[in-house]
């Protein structure tokens, strides 16, 4: 890698640090991201200048994430990693988890007494906003797979 890979692998350990991710899960995110090739986990410690079980314990944890995908070679019993095509995956396990704050939301709205005001009034607001959330996710992934528009209507 040369200087300026380096700085952007660095950066978007950093980024996935700061949304709660171990730095290195970001770092190989950011890594695969430039690779033309898939990399097996060796490759990937080595290029990283971390341990294997590092790699490959933040691999399992951003290929769950929808970042990465794995696959073998035929007569090969390595593990490679590739940056996923589109990131359509990873937001779509977002929208997914924007929808169950939703029903937690509602939840909450039913066991809140109706005298708690400003309780309720503050779970209504975030209700509202996570519906106009969802749908607009929603809509964003179905253009995005090519989803025929609802009711025939053009989008």
């Amino acid at each position: 890698m040369n200087k300026r890979q380096e700085q952007f692998v660095e950066r978007m350990g950093r980024h996935y640090e700061a949304t709660g991710l171990p730095r290195i899960a970001g770092r190989l995110f950011g890594f695969l991201l430039l690779q033309e090739d898939p990399c097996s986990l060796d490759e990937l410690a080595t290029m990283l200048n971390v341990s294997k079980t590092s790699v490959s314990t933040n691999a399992r944890l951003i290929e769950q994430a929808g970042l990465i995908e794995r696959f073998t070679k035929a007569g090969d019993r390595k593990d490679y990693y590739v940056a996923a095509p589109d990131q359509a995956r990873t937001l779509e396990l977002r929208l997914q988890g924007v929808r169950e704050m939703g029903e937690l939301l509602k939840e909450a709205i039913e066991v809140t007494p109706g005298i708690r005001t400003a309780a309720r009034g503050r779970l209504t607001k975030m209700g509202q906003l996570n519906r106009e959330a969802t749908a607009v996710l929603g809509k964003l992934l179905g253009r995005w797979r090519g989803d025929p528009p609802p009711s025939g209507r053009i989008r």
